[in-house]
């Protein structure tokens, strides 16, 4: 599960564009990112919960959405979904307190391949996202995690 940690749940701002222009993405595919970076926010406001799109970054197609909890999205659905397809996805969902990324929002972006964008909007209007190539995780430890430098829990 993704969760926002955020202590104030930020009003939802009906002027805010929620905008978005990712070098290296169609104008179609940002514009249905756009779209459901509002779609998000305006869900999780009205249902006092986190909402999760995801886009498919070559067709603009909203390919899976899911109402999660209030304070976390990514559930069984969502793995179960991912783990049948071969496309390549943006990852929108909504942070109620506007802030950026969690750390479990940049594992997922780091661990699994089908996600290549990673969006956080807020209700406030404030867009984060990430997009780029991952290096690929060679030694993880549990949980996903890698940890690098010298000590006796760090691989070497």
């Amino acid at each position: 599960m993704l969760r926002d940690f955020g202590a104030n749940i930020a009003p939802f701002n009906e002027n805010a564009t929620f905008k978005v222009n990712i070098n290296g993405l169609t104008a179609k595919v940002n514009e249905s990112i756009s779209n459901a970076c509002l779609e998000v926010a305006k869900e999780g406001d009205k249902r006092s919960c986190e909402f999760l799109i995801l886009v498919n970054i070559k067709t603009g197609e909203w390919d899976y959405q899911e109402k999660g909890m209030e304070n976390a999205v990514g559930g069984h659905d969502f793995f179960d979904f991912l783990a049948n397809t071969n496309n390549k996805y943006a990852f929108v969902h909504n942070h109620p307190s506007g802030m950026t990324f969690s750390f479990d929002d940049l594992q997922t972006f780091l661990v699994i391949d089908s996600i290549d964008v990673m969006v956080a909007s807020g209700h406030n209007g404030k867009i984060f996202y990430i997009k780029g190539k991952k290096r690929k995780i060679k030694n993880k430890r549990p949980g996903g995690i890698q940890l690098r430098g010298k000590g006796p829990d760090r691989n070497n």
